[in-house]
């Protein structure tokens, strides 16, 4: 009895998390975000959220300074694009999101 409850357990587990994930997705599209960015490769000039990854992967701070980029906008880091400012997304959304990114 004991084995089913862990298997059933690690199930719900693994649902929760597909959840987190496809919330984090849902809100790239609902933002718009995939206008411009695309999980594996670069679309126009923006970055792929790979390629974030891999920028900030040993970045202390990584979260903090990638949802001030989200907020406030940003330029200079990844060629001559700038990044449009998005104040209107709820803070919530926009740490989902980049922790989305961060561990992706």
């Amino acid at each position: 009895m004991r084995v089913i409850g862990m298997i059933v357990s690690l199930f719900v587990v693994g649902l929760v998390a597909q959840a987190h994930a496809d919330d984090a997705t849902g809100l790239f599209k609902k933002y718009k975000c995939t206008k411009c960015h695309a999980t594996d490769s670069r679309l126009e000039t923006a970055p792929s959220y790979d390629e974030i990854a891999r920028k900030y992967k040993t970045t202390a701070d990584a979260q903090t300074q990638l949802a001030k980029v989200v907020k406030d906008g940003g330029s200079d880091v990844w060629g001559e694009a700038r990044m449009p400012a998005n104040p209107y997304i709820p803070d919530a959304d926009v740490a989902a999101m980049v922790k989305w990114i961060l561990k992706h």
